[in-house]
């Protein structure tokens, strides 16, 4: 099916955007080879589980994050530089790490109909998951990535391992195939120094418009980048008012 308008705007991330989608021959070469520099690479599991009952965390321990004096169960457990950097080495290496910084979200303690009576959800992620996997190493590997995440809050929570009544296990794999995400990568591109402000999405080119006319960018590929802030489907859209 073929649709016809005056100005088109693309939330997918730059890759699926040009290379896949709008084909790399409408564009200079010089612009699809930075478009094919940008480091989409960084591995994650989600694992969604059911729990039996609210984690019991050990005495004196208030894990739970407060935001303007509203309470959010949310765990992050990243003890130290140090801790965060070996689980990167690891990582880089191909390997999957033994006690990587994870994040625990249980968001039915706040909203109450998104478990039974007496039960909890609960989502970890976790980055630092291997990439470049094949489909059988993935899918072992994200369950064993799962475990230690779980036996890592168990320790603080005694009890947390066997209140998992189900869980269901994610990587950035799944999400690529699901929701069309270039190597899985929900910032659509890195976070990392030359891919911030003028970097997005290409150094030295427009943040929203692009080489073809009327194809303009809206998702967080542009500046400011990732985050639930409708700011970049706001510039991308002032962008292409200001085109027609």
């Amino acid at each position: 099916t073929t649709i016809s308008a005056d100005a088109v705007l693309s939330s997918l991330d730059p890759y699926t955007t040009f290379v896949n989608l709008a084909g790399t021959q409408y564009f200079p070469p010089d612009y699809i080879r930075k478009i094919k520099e940008i480091n989409f690479n960084l591995g994650y599991i989600q694992a969604h589980l059911t729990i039996d009952q609210a984690p019991q965390w050990i005495e004196r321990l208030q894990p739970y994050m407060h935001d303007n004096g509203q309470w959010c169960p949310t765990v992050a457990h990243a003890p130290s530089p140090e801790y965060i950097s070996d689980a990167w080495e690891q990582y880089r290496k191909g390997q999957l790490p033994d006690a990587p910084p994870t994040y625990l979200y249980i968001p039915s303690m706040v909203d109450s109909s998104l478990a039974p009576e007496g039960k909890h959800s609960a989502t970890i992620f976790t980055p630092y998951f291997p990439t470049g996997l094949d489909a059988d190493e993935n899918r072992s590997w994200k369950e064993q990535y799962a475990d230690t995440c779980v036996r890592i809050f168990d320790k603080f929570a005694p009890g947390f391992a066997d209140s998992v009544t189900n869980r269901v296990v994610f990587s950035n794999r799944y999400f690529g195939s699901t929701f069309s995400a270039h190597a899985g990568d929900y910032s659509h591109g890195l976070l990392q120094p030359n891919q911030l402000w003028t970097g997005r999405v290409v150094e030295g080119a427009d943040k929203f418009a692009t080489p073809v006319d009327g194809l303009y960018l809206c998702g967080q590929c542009t500046h400011p980048g990732p985050g639930v802030t409708g700011i970049p489907g706001w510039n991308g859209a002032e962008a292409a008012l200001k085109h027609l």
